[in-house]
């Protein structure tokens, strides 16, 4: 019975335009032909192509305008009970994607990565980042709850007034999801979330002697999970200052990733989502697989304005759980490292030379004990 919905018609206008190949395809699928693509390559293999590739545009649809299921049965002329249970079928399928499309680093792409991260901190210390995290929250409504009120004439409700999820991603160099997790409440702050994640739990990555970027909003940590986190934005260290700087420009890369998803399924991210909570963290883990795949297609867009998360510089006062240590010492090595090297290039600039008498004055001037991370 449902079969016969499942037809690549023509003459059913949002699909008209995706069967002419000289057609855009991103106005109403906020994804280019390239994009579109690539993901039939990787999820109609063994399937009814046709079939399958319907049932794809419905979901992709549904993600791109946030529509409700009655909207999508309409537009694609399909029951509205077959409408859901596509968007819920496909949502399943595009998930088991991540495991080909948001993954970690290859031995032989990790020194891609590294040195993406130098150029990115504009600093060669910065070449032992593999990754930077950090998250959003995601506002829903939850069908059946009641939803604070607005009365007429009011000021629009805060976005507090609607209750949350958190969203925590770890993105490469090229702003490529590499690490997901979603699904607990907006209450939880950043660290407890990252505690949580099995990015933490299981401590495979970073591999040793690398190391994460991360804001104010974590801890500074080596172990288990080795994250390096700005000074504190009180801190007018000169050192530390000229640390934060290379740190932030490397850290843009998360916020970038961050905003470039928000703006392509702006829908999902910049709109309260109607969605029951246990449907949630599967759309969001479907938009960072989706979001890889418009980058390898070359599908790139201008990120939307979000909060910078780079300037949130106070560290959080948190006890270090039993089974953390502290990376701060790894992070005042980097930061002379810097330092260092700063001074040692003017010195050698002012002089025309870089004699060693000069290199022990400097090293002596700013004597630190170098923290030496395990390989």
């Amino acid at each position: 019975m449902l079969l016969r919905w499942l037809v690549l018609n023509p003459s059913t206008p949002i699909l008209k335009v995706f069967c002419d190949p000289e057609r855009d395809t991103y106005p109403d699928y906020r994804l280019k032909r390239e994009s579109l693509n690539y993901l039939f390559s990787l999820a109609l293999t063994g399937q009814d192509r046709q079939t399958a590739t319907f049932k794809i545009l419905v979901f992709i649809y549904w993600l791109a305008h946030g529509t409700s299921y009655k909207t999508v049965s309409e537009t694609f002329g399909i029951p509205l009970s077959n409408a859901t249970s596509i968007v819920r079928d496909v949502a399943d399928k595009l998930v088991k994607l991540s495991l080909k499309i948001v993954n970690k680093p290859s031995s032989g792409e990790l020194a891609l990565t590294m040195q993406g991260f130098g150029r990115l901190a504009r600093h060669p210390v910065f070449e032992k980042a593999v990754g930077a995290i950090g998250g959003c929250h995601v506002r829903v409504k939850i069908p059946g709850v009641p939803q604070p009120q607005q009365r007429p004439g009011d000021q629009p409700l805060p976005e507090k007034a609607l209750p949350t999820i958190n969203f925590q991603g770890v993105c490469d160099h090229t702003g490529s999801f590499i690490d997901v997790f979603a699904g607990l409440p907006g209450s939880m702050t950043d660290v407890r979330i990252l505690r949580h994640s099995p990015l933490y739990k299981c401590a495979l990555y970073p591999p040793p002697g690398c190391f994460l970027l991360g804001d104010g909003r974590y801890p500074c940590l080596q172990t288990p999970v080795c994250i390096i986190t700005p000074y504190s934005k009180s801190d007018q260290n000169p050192v530390h200052v000229q640390f934060n700087q290379h740190h932030a420009m490397a850290l843009s890369s998360i916020e970038r990733t961050f905003g470039i998803m928000k703006k392509r399924w702006h829908m999902i991210f910049l709109q309260p989502l109607e969605l029951h909570p246990s449907f949630i963290p599967k759309v969001l883990a479907v938009c960072t697989v989706l979001h890889n795949i418009c980058l390898r297609s070359g599908d790139l867009l201008e990120p939307v304005k979000i909060e910078d998360r780079s300037k949130v510089t106070e560290a959080l006062k948190e006890w270090l759980a039993s089974n953390e240590t502290s990376g701060e010492a790894l992070r005042d090595s980097l930061a002379q490292q810097i330092s260092t090297m700063k001074c040692m290039a003017t010195v050698k600039d002012e002089r025309g030379t870089s004699a060693p008498a000069n290199m022990m004055a400097v090293q002596k001037e700013h004597a630190y004990n170098i923290v030496v991370m395990e390989h």
